[in-house]
């Protein structure tokens, strides 16, 4: 065994390629697909329907109003909870059947 004066001087390339067993550290990253959180996913699509728009309209025109005024002690509670309920009404179903997915695909080690 070399001591570490002469041990040759190791990149995070070689580094990598030894622990990963690659030759190029980049092989690895593109056969991984990217992920994507169903949570953030359903969001974005769910606040793109009717009902999530008019409510988020709805918000706009309270927080313009709200922030119009210097002092008041007017907020826009009910029209934020307004918007999460219409979004999250639709998201609930989509992220269950995404957990679903992913928990039938799981089996734990003790199990088998």
């Amino acid at each position: 065994m070399l001591s570490p004066q002469q041990q040759p001087d190791m990149g995070l390339e070689d580094e990598q390629r030894m622990l990963t067993g690659s030759r190029d550290p980049k092989e690895k990253e593109e056969e991984e697909e990217e992920l994507v959180d169903p949570l953030t996913a359903a969001r974005e699509q769910c606040g793109q329907l009717e009902k999530c728009v008019k409510a988020w309209e709805r918000l706009e025109l309270c927080d313009e109003h709200v922030s119009s005024r210097s002092l008041t002690e007017e907020d826009c509670a009910e029209e934020v909870f307004a918007f999460l309920h219409a979004r999250d009404h639709c998201v609930a179903p989509k992220l269950f059947k995404a957990w679903n997915k992913c928990a039938d695909s799981f089996t734990p080690a003790f199990i088998t």
